[in-house]
């Protein structure tokens, strides 16, 4: 099974997905995690950044007081309150991530199960006037300042 292993907090290593991605009116993404809790700082899982925006999409989490890894989705700029997914029990959590533009709707699953979700309508719903940008820059492990770069360890997963 593939794995990528980000064994220390640095602004050098990460993934970049070599792909020409299509305007995207929803998405999900997903994968299987194992969280390290040596440190509570925030960290990214993922970011896309297209030329016009660079927190066009985007995952965030960290690892609270009492154990729980919270993660936080951004779209557009805006962003979810960081709500608790799963234990940072240092077992493998399968996660999903989805986001649609009508009403804004968004959630994050884990192990199966539904932990998050809103929609548009109500104050943590992610509501958009229009799809995610297409031809963008999607990097596993860190944060974009600029389109494909400018990372800060402190913000790398």
């Amino acid at each position: 099974m593939p794995v990528l292993v980000f064994g220390d907090k640095t602004d050098t290593k990460y993934v970049k997905v070599l792909s020409d991605f299509p305007v995207l009116p929803a998405v999900t993404a997903c994968a299987h995690l194992q969280w390290d809790t040596r440190t509570q700082e925030i960290a990214t899982v993922f970011s896309y950044a297209v030329p016009a925006f660079i927190n066009e999409f985007q995952l965030r989490g960290f690892v609270d007081e009492e154990g729980f890894v919270r993660f936080a989705l951004i779209v557009h700029g805006h962003h979810s309150p960081y709500l608790p997914v799963f234990r940072a029990d240092g077992q493998w959590h399968h996660f999903c991530v989805t986001w649609q533009q009508e009403n804004g709707t968004w959630a994050i699953y884990a192990d199966g199960k539904r932990r998050a979700s809103a929609s548009g309508l109500c104050t943590v719903g992610l509501a958009a006037p229009q799809a995610i940008y297409g031809q963008g820059t999607f990097i596993i492990g860190q944060d974009q300042d600029s389109l494909g770069g400018t990372f800060k360890a402190k913000e790398s997963f």
